[in-house]
Parts: C-alpha cells; sequence; structure tokens
C-alpha cells in the first residue's frame, strides 16, 4: 500500500561510500559505470545490487515508466563464453538491524543525516521498549514519558530560571523609575540586584536548545520507521498513517492550548490568538503519522502536568 509520503526514488553509492538519493525526475538521464550500490527505494523498502565483485554490471541506469514506476537495469559488456556471476541484492525493508547485518551503507536510506546521533539510540530504545510492551503505541508512550523524566530537573530549573528574571525585570523597571535622576545611585542598585539574585540567563534557552534535537531525531523515527507500518494501537489500525479519527490532533490542539492560557493573563486578544495557534496545529498534526501524533500529543499533555506541578509546588 502506498500513500503520498511513499515517493520513489533512486539510490546509489558516492565515490565516498555514502548513499546519494535521486528523485524520480531525475532518473531518466541517470547511469552508473561499475556501481558498487544501485537501486531504487520508496518510504519504508528498498531493490538494490549491493555487491558485484566479478564485475557484472559494468553499467547502470534507471527506466522510467509513468510518473512513480521506475526499474533499476544492471548491463554487462558482451558474453562470448561460458561464465558465472554472484551478484546480491538487498530486497525489503528498511530496518536497521538488517542494514547491520547485510550493508552499513543502507543506512543513508533512513534520512537521519546528522540527526543520527540522536535517531538512532532513539529507535533502538522503541524497539527495546516494544520487546516488553508488544506495542509501539504503548512504547512511543512509555519512550515519551522516559525523555520526560529525564528532562525534568532542567525543565524545573529553566522555569525557577524564567520566574527568577521575570522578577528581576520587575525590580529594575522599580529602580529605573525610583532613581531616574540618580546614575549613580541606579547604577549601585543595579549591582545589588545582579548580585542578589544571581540569575542564570542560559537555563530557559539550554531546556529548549536540547529538546529540539531530540524533538527532531525522534521525528524523523516516527515517520519513516517501518516499525510503525501497519502497527495497530487502539483505534488507531496503522501507526505510520493519520489518525482515522482526529483524536490525538484534537487532544494535541487542545493541551497547547491550556498550556498557553496558564501562563498568560486575561487579555482577551491572547486568548483569541491561543485558540488560533491551537487550531493551526491541531490541523498540521492531523496530516503526519499517527505515531508522531500520538508523541506530540503525550507530550504535551505531560508538559501540562509538569506545570501544574510546578505551580503546587510553588503554592
Amino acid at each position: 500500500d502506498t500513500d503520498g509520503f511513499d515517493v520513489l526514488k533512486g539510490i546509489l553509492a558516492k565515490e565516498n561510500k555514502s548513499l546519494e538519493k535521486k528523485s524520480l525526475k531525475d532518473l531518466q538521464l541517470l547511469g552508473k559505470e561499475k556501481p558498487t550500490l544501485f537501486g531504487l527505494e520508496d518510504r519504508y523498502f528498498i531493490n538494490a545490487l549491493i555487491a558485484d565483485p566479478q564485475g557484472f554490471a559494468q553499467r547502470a541506469y534507471f527506466k522510467i515508466d509513468g510518473i512513480q514506476k521506475a526499474e533499476s537495469v544492471y548491463q554487462a559488456d558482451p558474453v562470448n563464453q561460458t561464465t558465472t556471476w554472484t551478484m546480491s541484492f538487498y530486497c525489503g525493508p528498511k530496518e536497521i538491524a538488517a542494514f547491520a547485518v547485510v550493508d552499513k551503507r543502507l543506512d543513508g536510506s533512513l534520512d537521519y543525516g546528522w540527526l543520527a546521533l540522536f535517531s538512532k539510540p532513539l529507535l533502538y530504545a522503541l524497539n527495546w521498549l516494544n520487546k516488553f510492551l508488544k506495542n509501539y503505541g504503548l512504547a512511543i508512550i512509555a519512550l515519551t514519558v522516559l525523555l520526560k523524566l529525564a528532562m525534568a530537573p532542567l525543565t524545573f530549573k529553566s522555569e525557577a530560571s524564567r520566574k527568577q528574571q521575570a522578577e528581576m525585570q520587575r525590580r529594575l523597571k522599580y529602580l529605573e523609575q525610583k532613581y531616574r535622576n540618580e546614575p549613580e545611585e541606579l547604577s549601585r542598585a543595579k549591582a545589588e540586584l545582579m548580585t542578589k539574585f544571581g540569575v542564570s540567563t542560559l537555563l530557559t534557552p539550554l531546556a529548549v536548545v536540547l529538546q529540539f534535537p531530540i524533538f527532531i531525531g525522534l521525528n524523523r523515527v516516527l515517520s519513516n520507521s517501518i516499525e510503525l507500518y501497519k502497527a495497530p494501537f487502539a483505534w488507531i489500525p496503522d501507526l505510520s498513517a493519520r489518525d482515522p479519527y482526529y483524536i490525538l490532533p484534537v487532544l494535541f490542539g487542545v493541551g497547547i492550548v491550556i498550556q498557553m492560557r496558564s501562563t498568560q493573563g486575561s487579555d482577551p486578544r491572547q486568548g483569541l490568538v491561543t485558540l488560533l495557534l491551537g487550531l493551526v496545529l491541531a490541523a498540521f498534526t492531523s496530516n503526519i503519522s499517527a505515531g508522531l501524533a500520538l508523541f506530540m500529543a503525550v507530550s504535551t499533555l505531560l508538559g501540562l502536568a509538569q506545570t501544574f506541578i510546578i505551580k503546587a509546588a510553588k503554592a
């Protein structure tokens, strides 16, 4: 089964042994002399030559048929005597465990890029959790909880730092008003205030910076992993496809709205902007894989729970 994400591409090994991808429109005139890895892929599967030790394929090229069909053709020199060749192909799913056994160059088909540092460990963790939970939906939820717990200390410190900064800014405005005609007194008072608070302004952005590559890396994993292909969870028949009832997008949008309103004032204009943002994000989430939508919804709801815990602890 295919959908809009299953775009056919050509794959071939470059001189530095990394994997190069070409879109279907670029394959018509594309060829390769003595290819070491050459074939086709879609979102989840690969069909490619990976080894030709006797050198049968002196050249290879793609034969295009229509807008979403292609063949990879391997051509030998003229044969004038009985000869035997042994060639190896990989025809199967994009599974990182299989690539490790067959040909590490195929890792490039996973589109992790520089995010492989984050994506691969997350994929291994997801597969490990699935061994125990026997369901990839539950594994995604468990992985999200573990990531939140790992980031919790930094999140709490970041929130405390944010509140300190807000309080310091409030006092700075008061001092600037009080000593507006006394620059020397103002400088002294500011120095005392900075010494008193000792605010680390790096904690808040650091929490965001650390979460960003993890989120993007997990996005790559959940959007392209064969493990989620046809994997069911609760009302969802296929975690690699969209949520058929839009329950996860609604949960995500509602969670975002509640979380943002919990940190805003009573300005009705802010409330309207927040509501519109929630609707836009819910609409965006309705078009992504259910596995990724599940992660986003659970992560948002856990973030909301963290916010309430922080407020309760301060009360």
